[in-house]
């Protein structure tokens, strides 16, 4: 008989808190709470500015938002693309500090044709994808064993003709709950677990993709990791366990990504005359997915964030 994606993903999601919750519990040390906040608070701000938010690297983003009213863009050209795919993604995304604890913000993902890849089905300008995303802040004992909790709901809606490698003709809704803990010995060490259910739905207002071409995809992820940063340098490791169920069937991938992330110091970018925050990530992935071959890949991008509260005009009181 087969089992409901549905009730396969909430076992797995059920599962996956059961695993965390013992495993952290062994490790809880009594009087704590207010060393971990000092550890916690000297870590973000030794590593951050605080209009950035949470601390973010390749596809995962820990816990945390935006103060509020504080706005940011973000632009990540995805040049990692260049040896792999027939287009190239430019992101933006536009976040807006709306409340304490609540974020809203959305990406929108353009692409172009890659110059050095025939992939004729893939080489054209699109107006790619747009992704509207809430972030809420959930309360720090919600599990009793984190430090930090965060929702996020994102809906991703494809735009124009894009590339069925970027999205595959489906709205795509994805609910992601975050968790991370500081260690207490070891301040600048952050571990973190991330369940991801990615689901999709008639795209609205477009004609359903060809089902000889394009299978529904419904995709539930857990993933495990740590982060070690002491300073503007950091290494992390993640692994992730990837669920995708198909019409015709479903399979098991073992994810696992390790790497380095840099945040260039602000009296560099601003000698060379670079506003905003500059980082640079760079990593090394290895996928095993059943009844597919082992994928390695070696990927390096990087972000930059601007605050655009800075470049709105100020608002000066009455003169005298």
């Amino acid at each position: 008989m087969k089992v409901s994606p549905l009730v396969r993903s909430v076992w797995l999601v059920s599962l996956s808190c059961w695993m965390g919750n013992t495993a952290v519990l062994k490790a809880e040390n009594e009087g704590r709470d207010n060393e971990e906040s000092t550890f916690r608070a000297a870590l973000i701000e030794s590593t951050m500015v605080p209009i950035w938010g949470a601390i973010e690297f390749f596809d995962t983003t820990l816990p945390g938002t935006l103060a509020p009213y504080d706005l940011s863009l973000e632009f990540r050209p995805r040049l990692g693309d260049l040896p792999r795919r027939g287009f190239i993604r430019y992101p933006f995304t536009l976040r807006y500090g709306y409340a304490e604890g609540l974020e809203v913000g959305t990406r929108f993902t353009p692409v172009s044709p890659n110059p050095f890849r025939r992939k004729e089905d893939e080489r054209r300008w699109s107006l790619g994808e747009i992704a509207p995303f809430v972030r809420v802040d959930l309360p720090s004992p919600w599990l009793r064993i984190w430090d930090l909790a965060t929702f996020e709901f994102r809906l991703r809606q494809p735009l124009g003709r894009p590339p069925e490698g970027l999205i595959d003709g489906h709205t795509r809704i994805e609910p992601i709950l975050t968790f991370s803990r500081t260690i207490v010995d070891d301040p600048h060490t952050i571990l973190y677990l991330s369940l991801k259910y990615d689901y999709a739905v008639g795209a609205w207002g477009r004609a359903k993709p060809d089902p000889e071409r394009v299978l529904r995809k419904d995709i539930f992820e857990i993933s495990p990791g740590v982060l070690y940063k002491p300073d503007q340098l950091g290494y992390f490791f993640q692994y992730t366990l990837r669920h995708t169920d198909e019409p015709t069937e479903y399979r098991f991938a073992h994810v696992y990504h390790a790497g380095v992330v840099w945040d260039v110091p602000p009296d560099q970018s601003q000698s060379l005359r670079l506003s905003g925050k500059w980082q640079v990530e760079a990593g090394y992935k290895l996928t095993d997915e059943q009844r597919r071959s082992v994928n390695h890949s070696i990927t390096v991008r990087v972000r930059w964030r601007g605050d655009l509260k800075a470049l709105l005009p100020r608002r000066d009181g009455p003169q005298e």
